[in-house]
């Protein structure tokens, strides 16, 4: 009868595989522990706890890192153990306007790091062969050689089968054509024994996001908003993609299928078109702003949204009715997202995350007019001004790290 199956209970094997997972998990805040502190914060047996720990200096994982100091109460001084894991891990950061590489260990320390402006090669073939040759140099500098590498991640723009490893489409860079074999060109690099991923960097920012929040259950919103616009859905701590892996392209919801300018999918009055920096060039152009505003001061072709969000701090109004705007246009898309996802928390990233308390207040104003959100407590918004190549970088490195800790054998004898 319906909810009467039982459990199927544990079997050694399981329990044994759970518990070990559990008390390597301990180890990934990249401290010292100890045997009772692991039995503190796991509830396992101290005799378990000893043997996992064995076990795990046995494959080299856990390494001892000595005798702490005795209790008050004195005793045997307490051993303490530390993640070991001698391995790296690459991220490269392949964008329209720059491409970087970062190696970390596996503790996400940072060993060394490299980033120059490009312009996107006209074909994938001449892309990595700068991948190529920046990874070689920084592996001799440093002294990192292929059977040292775990793994690597790559973050780009446009829309990336998981699975496969293939880059779908990239409206930045139309010439490469469709469905770029990314892993295969990644294997060729560093070989067959790495572990890989590829991601959109979007996606690959809010990974970080993902990694330090405190409440992993939360439903989260991230908001990449720099030569694009993109979202990722997050829920019960995982980023959702869907069947197309076009969940998140929200940069392409029609708010306006009146406005004039076709956008990049095929579109009129998409969101991205909407609020970009050329959409607010060409508004100063065609209306520039009077003498006593800050941004009469520029030139329409070299004002930002930074520019446009310091005037607004200094209570221009003709700044702030731009800013009142492009508030409009995102409390829209707010609103219809929470429709379908309904976000505990927004987080803007990227050239939005410098944007002023009075945005703030003005896209939450326009949300508390739709009746359905008014009833209950404002959604919360946060600006992570943090820089986009750190986050990314790390992003794709935990994308890994998380690889390594969910592996089978890891946990097997």
């Amino acid at each position: 009868m319906p909810g009467s199956e039982l459990k199927q209970a544990a079997v050694p094997s399981t329990l044994k595989h759970h518990n070990r997972e559990l008390i390597l998990s301990c180890f990934r805040d990249n401290q010292e522990h100890s045997v009772a502190d692991v039995v503190s914060r796991t509830g396992i047996s101290k005799l378990t706890v000893m043997r996992a720990i064995q076990f795990f200096c046995g494959k080299g994982i856990l390494v001892s890192s000595g005798k702490g100091e005795s209790t008050e109460q004195g005793g045997k001084k307490p051993e303490y153990f530390r993640f070991a894991y001698k391995k790296y891990v690459l991220n490269i950061m392949m964008w329209p306007e720059m491409l970087g590489l970062t190696f970390f260990d596996m503790n996400l320390r940072t060993i060394c790091r490299s980033s120059f402006p490009w312009i996107i090669p006209a074909s994938p073939e001449r892309a990595f062969t700068f991948v190529r040759n920046e990874a070689a140099r920084l592996m001799e500098e440093y002294g990192i050689s292929q059977s040292d590498i775990y793994g690597v991640s790559l973050s780009t723009s446009g829309i990336v089968d998981y699975e496969n490893l293939v880059l779908k489409y990239s409206v930045h860079s139309p010439e490469w054509g469709t469905d770029i074999p990314v892993g295969k060109y990644l294997e060729d690099i560093f070989g067959k024994g790495c572990c890989y991923f590829v991601e959109n960097a979007g996606k690959s920012i809010s990974r970080s996001v993902l990694s330090e929040q405190e409440e992993p259950d939360k439903r989260i919103l991230v908001l990449f908003t720099t030569w694009g616009l993109s979202g990722a859905f997050i829920e019960d701590g995982r980023i959702l993609n869907g069947r197309d892996s076009i969940i998140g392209e929200i940069g392409h919801m029609v708010l306006d299928p009146s406005d004039g300018e076709l956008c990049s999918c095929g579109s009129y009055g998409c969101l991205e078109r909407l609020v970009s920096v050329a959409r607010l060039r060409k508004s100063i152009a065609a209306a520039p702003p009077p003498e006593s505003s800050p941004l009469s001061k520029l030139a329409p072709e070299s004002v930002n949204l930074q520019h446009l969000f310091f005037a607004s701090r200094q209570e221009d109004s003709y700044a702030r009715d731009y800013v009142s705007y492009l508030a409009d246009c995102f409390a829209t898309l707010l609103r219809n997202v929470s429709l379908v996802f309904n976000p505990e928390t927004v987080v803007f990233v990227g050239d939005y995350a410098q944007a002023d308390e009075y945005f703030d207040s003005c896209v939450q104003k326009k949300l508390r007019q739709f009746r359905y959100l008014a009833s209950g407590r404002d959604i919360e918004i946060v600006y992570d001004d943090r820089a986009l190549f750190e986050m990314d970088a790390k992003g794709g490195a935990h994308a890994l790290i998380n690889h390594f800790f969910s592996r089978e054998d890891l946990y097997e004898d």
